[in-house]
């Protein structure tokens, strides 16, 4: 097969299935994990990418989620790591967006249900966003976030998520770990001078 009947079929593939199917068949012909490091000058870290990465407990999916890719940044600004995955599901939005604010109440987390702020609706339409969650959980500083993107696909929809995790302790020093993760709203009061 040629590149170009290759990228025609992937296309296809992509159209007829999701951007998601299309990803996850694409990963399953890529090798395992894989490792980079790199450094700036003044800074170093490693970059690891893949679908099975460890990833702590309390990154929850929906039981018939699909692991699309996965990565893991580890550097002096994250020293405990900056984790992101993205995952499909056939859920609805409803449907998934209850399942992360019961599921991260029930971790211990304080769950914000942003809908598609700071996106207006047309906004939020041309890009796919049908709804975000960010939730802390102040008293280990762990911060995570779900993007919910819209449904995908014509003959076997799919829910693209784009989750995120860190420790808020690792880039915010100096604020209140429960008012900054992902974005939160800081108040006037307690922003940095």
């Amino acid at each position: 097969m040629s590149v170009r009947t290759f990228i025609y079929v992937l296309i296809a593939f992509a159209v007829l299935f999701s951007s998601g199917y299309a990803s996850l068949a694409l990963s399953w012909l890529m090798p395992g994990p894989m490792v980079a490091t790199y450094s700036d000058g003044h800074r170093s870290g490693t970059i690891t990418t893949g679908t099975n990465l460890p990833r702590p407990d309390w990154v929850v999916l929906p039981g018939d989620a699909l692991v699309v890719s996965g990565g893991l940044v580890v550097s002096d600004q994250h020293p405990q790591g900056f984790g992101s995955l993205d995952v499909i599901t056939r859920g609805s939005l409803a449907d998934v967006r209850a399942f992360y604010m019961r599921e991260l109440k029930r971790l211990g987390f304080e769950p914000h249900d942003l809908g598609i702020a700071p996106l207006n609706p047309a906004s939020a339409a041309l890009l796919g966003v049908g709804g975000s969650i960010v939730a802390e959980r102040p008293a280990t500083k762990d911060c995570f976030a779900v993007q919910i993107r819209t449904e995908e696909g014509w003959l076997f929809a799919s829910r693209p998520l784009h989750l995120q995790w860190y420790k808020s302790d690792a880039i915010f020093a100096g604020l209140p770990s429960n008012k900054v993760c992902l974005g939160l709203p800081v108040p006037a009061q307690e922003q940095r001078p």
